[in-house]
């Protein structure tokens, strides 16, 4: 199964959970997927533009308005995606129902965004290996293996 199908039936769970902590850990685990996925971001760097947002929008919010700096990710948390995953959890773990839900419709959006980019049966990720001859190959069989 691929990334998005994961992130998407993770998605129609928490939109059928009935209780908080269920919401919250099935959150947890739905953008862990999504910033480990490389289907989804080859790069980390591919991870600024789809987090800046999701911040900014979570910075008008009254539990995260209310700190001293605005919520933003340095240079080198971008470097490494377990370091994301933690500070992404702690935000996570701050937010109240209004912000729950703003993560919710974020992650929902991109599902939506590469559902409807990848046509189904197609397969985007290896290219076939371009076969070229092998000189120490082409001895063996000439000559045998004893």
């Amino acid at each position: 199964m691929t990334d998005v199908k994961t992130l998407d039936n993770m998605l129609k769970k928490i939109v059928t959970s009935s209780s908080k902590t269920e919401t919250t850990s099935l959150l947890y685990a739905t953008y862990a997927t999504i910033i480990l996925s490389t289907e989804l971001f080859k790069l980390n760097v591919d991870l600024v533009d789809f987090l800046t947002p999701i911040l900014k929008k979570l910075q008008s919010q009254p539990e995260f308005s209310r700190l001293k700096r605005p919520i933003e990710f340095k240079e080198y948390v971008y470097k490494s995606r377990s370091l994301i995953i933690a500070r992404f959890i702690r935000i996570i773990q701050k937010s109240d129902d209004k912000s729950i839900d703003i993560l919710i419709e974020e992650a929902q959006a991109l599902v939506n965004s590469k559902l409807n980019n990848h046509p189904k049966g197609r397969k985007d990720s290896l290219k076939p290996k371009k076969t070229r001859k092998n000189s120490v190959d082409e001895l063996l069989k000439e000559f045998g293996r004893y």
